[in-house]
């Protein structure tokens, strides 16, 4: 994945100024590339899921929108390291119970904070939009993850995966349901804009 990553910063495209033509420079070397889901992890020193940080040659939604915004947002392979840290966790080292598993509480506001992304809902239709209220039961989550979360490189020992399960669940203990506030635009006023 490193070289692929070096081979995209080679491209002249790549250190263009402009944010978009960076972006369709840095993105079109993923084009057919295919979805599959679940496929990042905090790399091997991970404790419950060793798959890579980044991948180069398959995607879910998540792992695709981080890596074309660490790509655009660095010069270089150490630099893309980094934002990928910054992007995925809110921990200065990528941890499982900082990985910003939530998008409206976790993933937004820590990238907003960190100037990657804006939400401009608000702006773009500051008559129309609403918001959406809701809670999201993160120690919940946590409690329901199942065996299948623990992703190494080898199948442990039935044991051993019962003390990683534990240990994952027992996660929850260190965080809060926390008040999720989502401006969005219905449909119907979309529509009248779109128009």
């Amino acid at each position: 994945y490193n070289a692929t990553i070096n081979r995209i910063y080679q491209e002249p495209g790549s250190h263009s100024k402009n944010v978009l033509a960076r972006i369709k420079t840095d993105s079109a070397f993923f084009v057919g590339k295919p979805y599959v889901a679940g496929t990042t992890g905090e790399g091997p020193t991970g404790k419950f899921d060793k798959q890579p940080m980044y991948r180069t040659d398959q995607f879910d939604c998540s792992g695709y929108v981080e890596t074309v915004l660490a790509l655009v947002q660095s010069n270089n392979l150490e630099q893309f390291k980094h934002n990928m840290v910054k992007i995925r966790y809110h921990s200065p080292a990528p941890d499982f119970l900082y990985r910003n598993h939530f998008t409206t509480v976790d993933w937004n506001p820590i990238n907003q904070k960190n100037g990657y992304t804006k939400d401009v809902t608000t702006e773009l239709f500051p008559m129309n939009y609403k918001l959406a209220v809701a809670t999201i039961n993160r120690p919940g989550w946590f409690q329901r993850l199942s065996i299948r979360a623990i992703k190494l490189f080898k199948l442990p020992e039935q044991q051993q995966s019962q003390k990683l399960l534990d240990d994952l669940h027992g996660l929850s203990n260190h965080i809060t349901p926390v008040k999720s506030v989502l401006p969005y635009v219905p449909l119907k006023a979309l529509y009248t804009w779109w128009g």
